[in-house]
């Protein structure tokens, strides 16, 4: 598929302008999630130094995960919560405004037609996303990721089997699957496919003038920015939000830069981005909170909710927490100020770390 073609058709069939992710009050809004769904496997050691090449007494567990599920997952909750309980509840009365319009969230990923695959779509179905465009492949493998942690639960190694989402033909037939969709207000859209997909996705966002959130999912698959910076007019520029962890954030600056930038820092780096076309960066800071970054504006940092290290029992989820009610509440909220907005996601971040699943339940 020729990208620019692809490009121009899928904006041909969508409409609905929107501004920064802020939809016309009142009426249905549409998100697609393009992203990874996985099985999620955390290992994490009891001893403060294991034992090398040898097993290791510990905890395992699984959840169902991968950026794409999460965040749409997220957003059904974050929607369900506001119908069953009519407001938000994090101590600035904000909510009491909000657009009581309905949500479709549409993810569009590929799954193994096996036991897994399935299982996963089960789950999606029971929790109300819509999966219409995620593929069952037969003879291939559903994505999994297994994490490895050291005793205090920082991650210190993972290895994530996403070759369903980088094969060239499951991405030629998600492509058609994109086109398929006739209408979006937000686009969110993770690193795990290939160049052509990312490429084809942001020049439909930015023709149709769709908010698009990149996330750039981890620190080898994120350095795919870089191809979306060339030419006379670059898709990056499509790429309304990203959110990048410290790593991340560093590895994607060397890439746009074609050289080492992880001395310059976070602001600088984040401020290069910008530069180089995206429009808001949000840089998660694990205990630290987040800070957001824009053209001309100065830092807004939101510190981290303290949790106490008893209580946490899941990391991997809390990024996906982040963008899932930052884009919530920008949908919701039209022109509530970003600082409320930061504030009430880095709290939702905080709860999935107190949880066995990837995304928290309660309210905010």
């Amino acid at each position: 598929l020729h990208n620019a073609q692809v490009a121009a058709t899928l904006a041909m069939q969508l409409s609905g302008p929107s501004k920064e992710g802020h939809h016309t009050a009142g009426r249905h809004a549409t998100v697609l999630s393009i992203g990874g769904l996985a099985l999620d496997w955390s290992a994490t050691v009891d001893a403060a130094s294991p034992v090398r090449n040898s097993s290791n007494p510990g905890r395992v567990r699984g959840v169902l995960g991968g950026v794409g599920r999460n965040i749409a997952v997220g957003l059904v909750r974050r929607w369900n919560s506001d119908n069953n309980n009519g407001k938000g509840n994090d101590n600035d009365n904000s909510n009491n405004n909000k657009d009581p319009s309905t949500v479709t969230i549409s993810l569009v990923s590929a799954v193994a037609d096996d036991w897994l695959g399935r299982s996963i779509l089960h789950e999606l179905q029971t929790e109300g996303v819509d999966v219409s465009a995620v593929l069952c492949i037969p003879n291939a493998r559903t994505s999994v990721c297994v994490a490895l942690h050291a005793h205090d639960g920082e991650l210190r190694t993972a290895i994530a089997d996403f070759d369903i989402l980088e094969d060239q033909e499951v991405s030629t037939r998600l492509c058609s699957a994109i086109r398929a969709r006739t209408h979006a207000d937000f686009i969110v859209l993770d690193a795990n496919f290939p160049v052509a997909l990312l490429t084809q996705v942001c020049v439909w966002a930015r023709s149709a003038r769709i908010p698009l959130w990149f996330e750039p999912t981890s620190t080898v698959k994120c350095r795919k920015i870089v191809d979306l910076a060339q030419g006379d007019d670059p898709p990056i520029a499509a790429i309304t939000w990203t959110s990048p962890n410290r790593s991340e954030l560093l590895a994607m600056a060397s890439a746009l830069a074609g050289t080492d930038m992880t001395h310059h820092g976070e602001q600088y780096c984040a401020r290069f981005l910008i530069r180089c076309g995206i429009k808001h960066v949000v840089v998660t800071q694990g205990s630290q909170g987040a800070s957001l970054y824009r053209q001309g504006q100065p830092e807004i940092h939101v510190p981290a909710h303290f949790v106490p290290p008893e209580s946490v029992v899941n990391t991997t989820g809390a990024g996906d927490a982040l963008v899932a009610a930052m884009i919530h509440r920008m949908l919701t909220n039209p022109g509530e100020d970003i600082t409320k907005i930061l504030r009430a996601a880095v709290t939702f971040a905080a709860q999935a770390l107190s949880t066995e699943e990837s995304i928290p339940r309660a309210r905010l």
